[in-house]
This record gives C-alpha cells, sequence and structure tokens, in this order.
C-alpha cells in the first residue's frame, strides 16, 4: 500500500509507491509530494537537471495561453517539444530533505518486435537524465535489462496492464490522503475514482480487506 509521510510540515512518498508496477532500482528513494499542473513545452527541452543550474524557466503551453514555469516550484509534468532526442515528458522533483532540484525523465519507445536490451536501456537513460535523476523507461514491447541503474525504472508489455490498467492502484494512492482509506471507504468515494463504476465498487467493498495493491488485484481481478 502507498503511505505518504509527513515531515516538517511537507508530504513525502516513496518512488516506488508513486510508480507501483514497475520494474525498478528505486530503493527507499523518496520525494517531496507537490500537485502537479499537466503542461506543454513551447520547445525541445533538455530533461538533465544540470541544463538548469542557472536559468530554472521553461516556456509552455496550457490551453491557448504560454506560460512560463519556474522548475523549481516542481509542480508540473511537462510534455516536451516534437521531436525532442531524448525524455518525451519530465517533471522537475525534489529528494526529501535535499534542497536541489533533480529531473524524472520518461521515454517512450513504441516498438513492435524489438526487444529492450541492457544497452539500449543504458544509451536511453544517458541520453535523457543525468546520474542523480530519475529516468523511466515505457515500451510496448518485451524487455530485457537485468540490471537496473540506480533511480531507474522501465514499464514493458508484461508490467503494462499492471501499471496503467489498476485503477485499484489509483485507490491505494489515494488512501493516505486525508480522504478516504480502500479498507474502509464508502462505494460512493470508490466511484469518484475515473475507471470504478458501481460493479467494480461492489466487488472491491465484497472483498475487503486488502493488505495491499497486489492482494488487491488478486482477490478481485481487477487490473
Amino acid at each position: 500500500m502507498a503511505n505518504a509521510s509527513k515531515s516538517d510540515s511537507i508530504l513525502q512518498i516513496k518512488l516506488q509507491d508513486i510508480h507501483a508496477g514497475v520494474k525498478h532500482n528505486f530503493g527507499t528513494a523518496t520525494i517531496k509530494d507537490i500537485p502537479l499542473l499537466l503542461a506543454k513545452a513551447t520547445w525541445q527541452q533538455s530533461t538533465k537537471s544540470s541544463v538548469y543550474s542557472a536559468n530554472k524557466m521553461v516556456t509552455c503551453k496550457r490551453g491557448d495561453d504560454q506560460i512560463n514555469l519556474n522548475l523549481e516550484d516542481a509542480s508540473a509534468c511537462i510534455i516536451n517539444g516534437l521531436s525532442a532526442s531524448a525524455g518525451d515528458s519530465f517533471c522537475p522533483i525534489y529528494f526529501a530533505n535535499t534542497p536541489q532540484l533533480h529531473i524524472e525523465s520518461h521515454q517512450c519507445k513504441c516498438l513492435k518486435s524489438t526487444t529492450v536490451n541492457q544497452t539500449t536501456f543504458n544509451e536511453e537513460r544517458k541520453k535523457a537524465c543525468d546520474k542523480d535523476d530519475i529516468f523511466i523507461l515505457y515500451t510496448c514491447w518485451h524487455s530485457n535489462v537485468e540490471s537496473l541503474p540506480p533511480l531507474s525504472a522501465i514499464v514493458d508489455r508484461d508490467r503494462w496492464k499492471l501499471y496503467f490498467g489498476p485503477f485499484v492502484g489509483k485507490t491505494f494512492l489515494l488512501a493516505e490522503n486525508d480522504k478516504f482509506n480502500a479498507n474502509d471507504c464508502k462505494k460512493s468515494e470508490l466511484t469518484s475514482i475515473f475507471g470504478i463504476g458501481p460493479k467494480r465498487a461492489d466487488l472491491l467493498e465484497s472483498m475487503r480487506s486488502y493488505d495491499n495493491l497486489e492482494d488487491c488485484i488478486k482477490k478481485t481481478g481487477i487490473s
């Protein structure tokens, strides 16, 4: 179950809880949990944190408006400009208890028959981020990556459904946000989550209680 904790009034959450379902080497890395808005970069942007050591402003579009986002606020998930060489989207983040700005970079590989191997993964990570940044690679085909570098993760065909499909996972991610808990909340609260309708809510209620996300998927078959 995803557990968010408070330290000095700042909400913190583990990377492995935010990205439940990935194959990862996040360890116990914890970041400051700041609500994000979604924006689109006007031009191609680097997704390496070292590039923003001086100028942390990124010009983006939100609807018909053009805005300048300050990455120091760590308040946006940014879709990169078209044909960016690396990093299809990225989020500025802060690790818990450290003031230095880092980047979480997301790279998508639409492959229909090519398996992502160790060499390919390492090359994509090197292009997209610095050593101490976070990197997640998404591919719709299989992968054969035996050794993930620190702060790295991959979502391949075998984990696609677990990562993107588990609306139950969203329930657990909301379980500790002072709204409700998946094990004792009302049906109306469950159905307020996108993808959970009355039938799924009834099933979730009937199979309580759950120890964690995997236990919930096993009991309900929802994924």
